[in-house]
């Protein structure tokens, strides 16, 4: 569910960019990887108000839910 989605832009490109600078590479597959973690980090903004979405996201909550986008997705 939207609750707000101020800051939902910031947060994928976020999310992307820490990926790509964590693993130092900029080829189809880390690129490809990226997407997904821009999309996850987006909709923990989105799920809340203001940065409160963000405030409760814990590592763990973040890699669950990235493992359920990508298995969604079917990206392997």
């Amino acid at each position: 569910m939207v609750v707000d989605p101020t800051g939902a832009g910031d947060s994928f490109a976020g999310g992307m960019m820490g990926h790509i600078a964590r693993m130092g590479s900029t080829d189809f597959a880390t690129l490809q990887d990226a997407l997904t973690w821009g999309t996850v980090m987006a909709s923990f903004t989105i799920g809340g108000f203001s940065l409160d979405g963000l405030r409760h996201a814990t590592p763990a909550a973040i890699a669950q839910r990235h493992a359920r986008f990508r298995d969604a997705a079917r990206i392997a």
